[in-house]
């Protein structure tokens, strides 16, 4: 594997699990430095030994990225070794399933905490940083559900279409500082968010047909992607989102309807 994040610091956020902990794993294999937030203090201690254990150069910090206080303190660990931060992956996030007439207050304001608000802590805080240091890149797990709406998601597809145009926002004023700003939209991943339904639901093998790849994502493919961004071969990218999905959001026809054309 190349090891184009030598030396380099890099914060994630959500890096206990799914898409969080496969970036997280792919920083620290490109030889980076990399500090892993998360909520869950058990799982992020365990996940952490693991990488450490197979050599790889992490710490991690346990917190809230919708407390100010401690995505505070990540960044402070995330600039301990070398004094710089020279990616940030927020990534945090989570989704409550619901129809919108139902949801509380109480649901919509813990989501767009963590969802959104996270985000716009997590990347005001390193900003100040990269702005000091004259380069960096901030990336955001956003979502294809932040393109096109999903019944009973209205939180989350509000919260990700968020992240996309303050994504877009931080490119323009941050571009004079050097400072790239991207996204990626993933599509359905098998993370374990959603490894139940991929693996118990009935309804599985319908939706799995609205995906021309024929499979659900691995969290490995959107780390790479996450990589990429980060790399000097994306120096000239910025303002921009990457959608892997398999081919799902352009597909226009509902599964089968072509097979019936095909067939008149």
């Amino acid at each position: 594997m190349q090891r184009r994040f030598e030396n380099q610091s890099i914060l994630v956020t959500g890096a206990s699990s799914g898409i969080g902990k496969a970036t997280a794993e792919r920083f620290a294999r490109e030889g980076g430095h990399v500090t892993l937030f998360a909520d869950r203090a058990e799982e992020l201690r365990t996940v952490a030994d693991a990488f450490r254990a197979e050599g790889l150069d992490v710490v991690e910090c346990h917190g809230d990225v919708s407390v100010a206080a401690d995505v505070e303190r990540a960044v402070r660990l995330a600039l301990e070794k070398s004094g710089r931060l020279d990616v940030l992956v927020s990534n945090a996030g989570f989704a409550y399933y619901e129809p919108f007439i139902e949801i509380s207050e109480a649901h919509w304001d813990r989501l767009m905490a963590v969802n959104l608000k996270g985000m716009f802590l997590s990347s005001q805080r390193a900003a100040h940083e990269m702005i000091t240091q004259g380069r960096g890149v901030i990336l955001f797990t956003a979502s294809v559900n932040g393109l096109s709406a999903e019944t009973g998601l209205a939180s989350y597809n509000a919260s990700k279409a968020g992240i996309l145009m303050l994504m877009r926002t931080l490119a323009l004023e941050l571009a004079p500082h050097h400072i790239r700003v991207n996204a990626v939209c993933p599509g359905l991943i098998d993370t374990p968010i959603t490894h139940d339904f991929i693996a118990n639901d009935p309804n599985w093998p319908a939706y799995l047909q609205s995906i021309p790849w024929g499979r659900a994502g691995r969290p490995e493919e959107v780390a790479a992607a996450f990589a990429f961004l980060a790399s000097a071969d994306a120096e000239y990218i910025t303002g921009e989102y990457l959608v892997i999905d398999g081919g799902q959001m352009v597909m226009l026809s509902p599964p089968g309807l072509q097979d019936r054309r095909d067939n008149k």
